[in-house]
């Protein structure tokens, strides 16, 4: 059952902007792991949403929902997009949010990813050429992971 985010998390002070990207997002679901010190919270979005308000997000959530708990709190997004967004100008629009991402975790996937070659050879599909090195013979699974869970997941 969905419910409006600001129904899920009544007190939640947040700033202007990120105020109003949330507005308009659902939640699907919140889950817990067993030993409460990680939670996900499910989000849907007719909008896509920069990972630098979602990771924003995430850290309110931790501060002001459990301050003084060691909670790691995990923000999944799922956009339901309009047809304007084709997977090729969505990667225009999205990229700097994937780069942010993509940083964040794994420096190496992060500098393969901004040193890729990305063409759409389809309505639905995409060639990524990459340096031809041993560390991109190594990372270019995780990044084709990383762009499955982005363009068919997300």
């Amino acid at each position: 059952m969905e419910k409006e985010f600001f129904d899920v998390f009544p007190v939640l002070k947040l700033k202007d902007q990120l105020k109003e990207w949330l507005e308009m997002v659902t939640v699907s679901r919140v889950t817990c792991n067993h030993a409460k010190t990680r939670l996900w919270v499910y989000i849907q979005s007719e909008r896509w949403i920069h990972k630098k308000f979602i990771f924003a997000l995430e850290d309110q959530i931790e501060r002001q929902c459990f301050p003084g708990i060691p909670m790691t709190v995990t923000v999944v997004e799922k956009f339901h997009l309009s047809e304007q967004y084709t997977p090729e100008n969505f990667l225009e629009s999205y990229r700097s949010s994937m780069e942010l991402e993509l940083r964040s975790y794994n420096m190496l996937e992060y500098n393969l990813f901004r040193r890729a070659k990305l063409t759409f050879t389809g309505k639905d599909a995409m060639r990524m050429e990459l340096p031809d090195t041993v560390i991109s013979r190594q990372k270019s699974e995780i990044l084709i992971e990383y762009f499955h869970k982005v363009f068919c997941e997300r």
